[in-house]
């Protein structure tokens, strides 16, 4: 603390300092938080920013601008992302088997950045892995043979798409939303969400699992009612898009006049 035998001078320095800890207290950041969470027009956006991460810049800011008070800005740090980890574990049934050696920041930033921050593309990034990895299953299973001779608008789309490359996967693109629906009886646990949502990032999913433990099915409790709601169709239009890796080529090749 500045030290004055000014008592005035002392007074406003104590309100300052307690002002600049009070920003960093987890009250303000879990009242954001609280609201995020239950605004359901976050669900609508496919990423928004990561609270944690805008925390942790602040934090970095206020500790060079205030060295004196490091000592309780840490402090206020990890009481915050205590706070954070277990709002988040609260909201999305979910518990942390944490060792003490992790670093309370990265739990709580990767946590809210899979399940809030980047929900909506971690659902279309779900969906997109989880019919790679099942497309031969899938394409029997639903006797995708036989409709391969529709004369629909959309199996002949989708065929031109994938023409050049995946029989399977166009008819899969075809009877995406219908597929979708029917997996909802299926048995995915935490885990495999995780792969298949990270399939790109190997690292981040074991971490993630690592710690993370589902006290309700968190594909069944959380993934399945997002595709219910307002969001399905522009959900799958993404999944769609991601399962096009020669959209261009194709989009050309319907410009094309007939020979």
């Amino acid at each position: 603390m500045i030290q004055s035998g000014n008592s005035e001078y002392s007074i406003v320095s104590d309100r300052e300092i307690a002002s600049v800890i009070g920003n960093f207290s987890s009250g303000m950041v879990m009242n954001t938080l609280h609201n995020i969470l239950n605004d359901p027009d976050r669900l609508r956006y496919f990423s928004i920013g990561n609270l944690v991460n805008a925390y942790e810049t602040d934090y970095k800011v206020t500790v060079a601008q205030h060295p004196d008070l490091a000592q309780d800005l840490a402090k206020a740090r990890i009481d915050t992302y205590e706070a954070i980890i277990n709002k988040l574990c609260d909201h999305f049934y979910l518990s942390v088997n944490l060792n003490g050696n992790m670093d309370l920041y990265s739990v709580a930033s990767n946590m809210y950045q899979f399940l809030v921050a980047e929900f909506p593309q971690n659902v279309v990034n779900f969906y997109y892995n989880l019919m790679l990895r099942e497309k031969n299953n899938l394409y029997h299973s639903y006797d995708l043979e036989a409709l391969k001779k529709a004369k629909d608008s959309s199996t002949i789309y989708s065929r031109k798409v994938y023409k050049t490359t995946d029989n399977k996967l166009w008819m899969i693109h075809t009877n995406l939303d219908t597929i979708i629906t029917d997996m909802y009886a299926q048995d995915i646990s935490l885990e495999q969400v995780l792969e298949l949502c990270y399939a790109n990032n190997k690292v981040l999913a074991k971490f993630l699992s690592s710690f993370l433990l589902e006290n309700h099915n968190f594909y069944q409790s959380f993934i399945i009612p997002f595709m219910n709601g307002v969001n399905r169709a522009s959900t799958i239009t993404h999944i769609r898009l991601q399962l096009q890796p020669m959209i261009m080529d194709a989009a050309k090749s319907l410009l094309q006049p007939a020979t």
